[in-house]
């Protein structure tokens, strides 16, 4: 399986949510991930510890797991966070314990307009 990450810059409005969905694929068949687990994880600087990330996501139950298919969901509560950019990837770490970035970049939370919520 190829873990070369694949470099993409993200943004999304802060207090919004967002849900990715990705699907494994090997050689153009999808893979069972059972038994795997994804993360998230965004950090406003790279020398951050995992323990202090902004937000960390993980995965364990996955939406159709022997097709290949997850979902990391970000709620309003999660993007709640000072707008800014920081630094973000998916990784993934297998059943043998093996583990991969499947995307990185830098993830733009950007203020909202309207602050009212009724």
């Amino acid at each position: 399986m190829q873990t070369t990450p694949v470099k993409k810059n993200l943004e999304i409005k802060q207090k919004t949510s967002k849900t990715y969905e990705f699907t494994f694929k090997q050689d153009g068949s999808t893979i069972d991930i059972t038994g795997w687990t994804t993360f998230f994880t965004l950090k406003p600087t790279m020398s951050t510890a995992d323990a202090d990330a902004t937000l960390k996501k993980t995965v364990t139950i996955h939406s159709n797991a022997t097709l290949g298919e997850t979902v990391v969901e970000l709620t309003a509560a999660d993007t709640d966070i000072t707008p800014g950019s920081y630094y973000y990837d998916f990784k993934f770490k297998t059943d043998d314990g093996d583990i991969g970035v499947m995307f990185e970049g830098r993830y733009t939370i950007s203020k909202i307009t309207t602050q009212r919520e009724s």
